[in-house]
């Protein structure tokens, strides 16, 4: 647009301006400016009308919240009060007399000054008549009142009502005691209230008396006599015995509810009166902000004890934000802001539009222009399938073919002709590949040509090539882009499953767990995977190429190998192809090892190539090895088990016998003298019971259902001082070695039961050498893992002391030693043996958590070789033997709760303990002694019960009756013990056993013991 030179001059032609009708046309074109300047100021006045009613209403209900929040604290703490108060006139109205110290011990437990330092004191305050005025002073200074105690003001008044208790006392002076409480006119309407409606009341704000001085007021509650107010005036007159007071500061009170913990800038004040006036005030919670504005103010009726209080509160400056006070003015300036800038905008866009109107007629010429020459572009590009494109360097624009469409599913009407839309639409991965190389043929002047994947309409991705052609002006510079798009998605694909065939084929080999060998029709390896690298131990880079036969075949079957692969070349015939056989494979360092193995041939153009696919049998055959030693050790170890619970069985019921038999034998030894006809008799019926008490002991060890007493001990001491006593029991005609110990060999184990090992072990070996001949034993510590104990044992890796004893005998078979721990299995003549020596053995090592095992051939002896755990803990030292004085009871006038479920086990532990001058409770079974414990008046001592019964156990017997007779000890007898946790308790405290059969003198030394113990403790 160009001026007027005459205005460039500056000169004035005709009038100054523009003319009217100009302005007119101007103001009729920008109406909308002016619509949305109107609009915007009338929503800016509405918003900000809402910002300052909405800050308003704001700041009033969070005034509202302080308000309530504060009339709930304070009706909370005078209930608290009032609680107190309760308390006290429930003390005084539960009993007659309350003494001073009583009263004190109260009100110190109630913490008043911690929890409650506004009450300033709690009193009683009883009523006197004057008659009982003198006798009231005497019984006061009796019971710890001041010296000077007495009722004052001296009146001639029917009654008084002095403070007789007051505490805290050490804050009070002595001369406030017996002051008559309803001489000062502050309490006296408030004490005649509470006397006549029997309710709380309070009195007048009045000066309190304690030391540290302050106002206050005192809340008085009556009290009557039978604790319940009368239901008459005259009645409740009549019996009021007095009042329990409490003297306290509100000023205090409210310090505490709010003096530091609200937070909220808010004035509180606080009147005795109903009416908030200034001569009124007793608390002001900001003194010295009496004279600042208060936008916001309440008051609110405080009601407690018959007086109306009022509280006011209001806020202070500080509470109302500036920052939010002045959100309206923000929203007031930020919508005229607003209005003028969518005034402008407006306007502008008004002036655009017009100008726009303009353009468009030279527009509508251009694209006429456009459309044709398209028209002729496209009508050549038909004739070819490609997608041919034209781009505009300057511009960036591109012009398409139809064939984009037969391309790509694009139509050409919802295409955007840009360089940007054809980028957009290349694959991400390949974008900047594609514009580095359009980039630099762009520089070069050189023709462009580049592979990449293009997004088709249906999303789908195509891939193309694309060749292009620069085109350059006058000057030289490429000013456009002409080339063409074919299709090549069939071609890339091609090769694409060409490639992932090859990888597949390739990740196969790589990750198959067998081996693979491929080898030519030379015999020479082509391929070896990682499988077989692990398996033979040859780097693949060194059988490459290298005679199969040479690398993984042993020597033995090498020429076999190469004289089937020339037969099968010659004449097709072969014996291996085709099927899965088990041969002998070497490895790197020589070792052979046994395989599976397969092998197929593959005929292509040219000579035949082989694959074997080849699987090591190493685990798989110890596997099968080791399921089935541990099939065999399991059908063992069920036999043993089955066999071991029948034995158990058997010597449980047979010690039930014996304990009869031999108690009754010698109780009638001793009432016989040694010359009498029936002395020999019972004698030899007694040495007789305890050869068979032999015997089950030798059951109850196989069967593991001793009572042992396991502790730490070395194997080779104690095997050298057992050493003379096996000496003498093998014969002088048997040489006895004991190697010297290699290692600590340190178990846990009962003493008792190595030596029966031990002495079972080497008359077991002297028997198998009736001519003579050699025993040895050996100790050694020893590590088994899990290798070594799989094929052999069932035996947990860990550290073990290994404990030999093996013999020059004659040995024994396979069969033989599959039965030799079997109780009663012999090889002897009949009545040579019982069968039950190496049973014990078999049965003491598995109790004491070890392995034994035999090894033995006919002719060439036998070995027994014992694996227990090895521990590292020191040996203790043998636990003194209690003395005399220990073990002596100072009287047997104790009672003795004896349970059995044997009758005749049962009679004769009675009649033991009778004799020797206990009393005896007797019980059939654990309910019968339960019963019988509850409806004992006397004290019962010690409970003397067998372990195995029907329905309660003896177990279960002490432990329900430690219940109601705390500490009670026990002694538990029994044929056998049947699992560990009875074991255990065995073991606990105030516990002890006695096994059957017991001798009558074995019995009462055990309870004499038990019940020392336990009165030894007591006292």
């Amino acid at each position: 647009m160009s001026q007027d030179p005459s205005s460039r001059s500056g000169t004035t032609v005709g009038t100054a301006g523009p003319p009217v009708s100009s302005r007119l046309a101007a103001l009729r074109r920008a109406w909308p400016a002016y619509v949305v300047l109107a609009c915007t100021l009338l929503l800016t006045f509405g918003a900000w009308r809402y910002a300052e009613r909405t800050v308003r209403a704001n700041e009033q209900e969070r005034f509202d919240r302080v308000v309530a929040m504060s009339r709930a604290a304070i009706d909370r703490r005078l209930e608290s009060y009032l609680q107190i108060l309760m308390g006290v006139r429930a003390l005084f109205g539960s009993s007659n007399k309350v003494e001073r110290a009583e009263f004190r011990s109260y009100v110190a437990g109630l913490a008043l000054e911690d929890r409650y330092p506004s009450i300033r004191g709690l009193s009683w305050v009883p009523r006197v008549p004057a008659a009982a005025r003198a006798s009231h002073e005497t019984q006061m200074r009796q019971g710890g009142a001041p010296s000077g105690y007495e009722i004052h003001p001296a009146g001639s008044q029917a009654e008084y009502h002095p403070i007789a208790f007051i505490e805290p006392a050490e804050a009070y002076e002595p001369r406030w005691f017996g002051l008559d409480a309803a001489s000062l006119p502050e309490n006296r309407e408030a004490m005649e209230r509470a006397r006549d409606t029997g309710g709380v009341t309070m009195g007048q704000r009045l000066a309190l008396l304690r030391q540290d001085g302050g106002s206050g007021v005192v809340v008085f509650v009556p009290v009557y006599r039978g604790a319940r107010p009368p239901a008459t005036v005259e009645e409740r007159r009549q019996s009021l015995e007095g009042f329990t007071a409490a003297s306290f500061r509100p000023d205090l009170m409210m310090g505490e509810l709010f003096g530091a913990t609200l937070a909220e800038p808010v004035d509180m004040e606080l009147f005795d009166a109903p009416e908030p006036t200034p001569g009124h005030i007793i608390y002001d919670r900001d003194p010295a902000a009496a004279g600042s504005p208060r936008e916001l103010s309440r008051t609110v009726p405080v009601v407690f004890g018959g007086q109306t209080w009022t509280l006011r509160l209001s806020t202070l400056p500080a509470f109302h934000s500036l920052a939010e006070r002045l959100v309206p003015y923000w929203v007031l300036g930020s919508g005229l802001l607003i209005s003028v800038l969518a005034f402008v905008i407006t306007l502008l866009q008004t002036r655009a539009l017009t100008a726009a109107r303009r353009l468009g007629v030279e527009l509508q010429t251009a694209e006429r222009r456009l459309r044709r020459a398209n028209e002729r572009f496209e009508l050549a590009a038909s004739a070819v399938s490609s997608a041919i494109y034209d781009l505009n360097l300057q511009h960036r624009t591109v012009a398409w073919t139809q064939g984009l469409t037969e391309l790509c599913g694009y139509r050409l009407d919802e295409t955007d002709p840009t360089y940007e839309w054809w980028i957009e639409r290349l694959h991400p991965d390949d974008r900047l590949r594609v514009r580095e190389r359009f980039q630099t043929a762009l520089a070069s002047g050189d023709d462009f040509e580049a592979e990449y994947r293009f997004r088709a309409r249906d999303g789908h991705y195509l891939d193309v090539l694309d060749r292009g052609r620069f085109v350059r002006d006058a000057a030289g510079r490429s000013v456009r882009a002409v080339g063409s798009m074919a299709d090549v998605s069939e071609r890339k694909r091609s090769e694409a499953v060409l490639r992932e065939s090859e990888a597949r084929h390739r990740a196969v080999l790589e990750t198959a767990m067998d081996a693979f060998v491929a080898m030519d029709h030379d015999g020479r390896v082509i391929e070896f995977n990682p499988a077989a690298e692990r398996m033979f131990g040859h780097p693949r880079a060194d059988v490459i190429g290298r005679e199969l036969a040479e690398v993984i075949i042993p020597p033995a079957f090498q020429d076999a190998h190469r004289r089937g692969l020339s037969r099968y070349l010659a004449t097709g015939e072969h014996t291996l192809l085709g099927g899965r056989i088990e041969v002998s494979a070497r490895r790197a360092d020589g070792t052979e090892f046994p395989v599976e193995l397969t092998v197929t041939v593959a005929q292509m153009a040219g000579p035949p190539t082989f694959s074997a696919y080849v699987r090591d049998l190493t685990e798989q055959k110890r596997a099968a090895a080791a399921r089935d030693s541990l099939e065999m050790q399991l059908q063992q170890a069920q036999k043993m088990e089955a066999v071991g619970r029948l034995a158990g069985g058997v010597a449980h019921d047979f010690n039930n016998l014996l304990t009869v038999i031999s108690g009754r034998a010698h109780m009638l030894l001793s009432r016989l003298k040694p010359g009498e006809p029936m002395h020999r008799d019972v004698d030899l019926i007694q040495k007789t019971s305890q050869r068979a008490v032999a015997l089950t002991s030798q059951l109850l060890a196989f069967s593991r259902k001793q009572v042992v007493q396991p502790r730490v001990l070395e194997l080779g001491p104690l095997v050298a001082d057992l050493v003379p006593m096996l000496q003498r029991m093998i014969g002088e005609n048997m040489e006895l070695t004991v190697e010297p110990v290699d290692g600590t060999g340190r178990v846990k184990a009962d003493p008792g039961q190595m030596h029966q090992v031990l002495m079972n072990l080497a008359v077991n070996a002297r028997d198998a050498m009736p001519d003579g001949g050699r025993i040895r034993v050996s100790i050694r510590d020893v590590e088994v893992d899990a290798t070594a104990a799989l094929p052999q044992t069932n035996l947990p890796p860990g550290p073990y002391v290994a404990l030999a004893v093996s013999d020059s005998g004659t040995g024994m078979s396979a069969e033989t030693a599959a039965h030799i721990f079997e109780p009663f299995f012999t090889t002897k003549e009949h009545g040579k043996g019982t069968g039950l020596g190496l049973s014990t053995v078999y049965g003491i090592v598995e109790q004491s958590h070890g392995h034994i095992q035999v090894q033995s051939e006919l002719d060439h002896g036998t070995t027994f070789t014992i694996h227990l755990p090895r521990v590292e803990e020191a040996p203790a030292a043998d636990a003194a033997a209690p003395t005399d004085a220990a073990r002596r009871l100072r009287t047997t006038s104790r009672t003795v709760l004896v349970v059995d479920d044997e009758p005749e086990v049962l009679e004769l532990a009675v009649e033991i303990l009778k004799r020797v001058g206990y009393s005896v409770l007797e019980a059939a079974d654990g309910a019968a002694a339960l019963e019988l414990a509850r409806r004992h008046e006397g004290e019962i001592h010690l409970l003397v019960t067998d372990m195995v019964m029907p329905g309660l156990s003896g177990r279960d017997l002490a432990e329900r009756l430690r219940v109601i007779r705390n500490a009670l000890p026990v002694l538990y007898i029994s044929g056998y013990v049947q699992d560990a946790a009875v074991r255990a308790a065995l073991g606990s405290e105030h516990s002890a056993f006695v096994a059957k059969p017991f001798a009558p003198e074995l019995f009462t030394d055990r309870v004499r013991e038990l019940l020392a113990t336990a009165e030894a403790e007591a006292g």
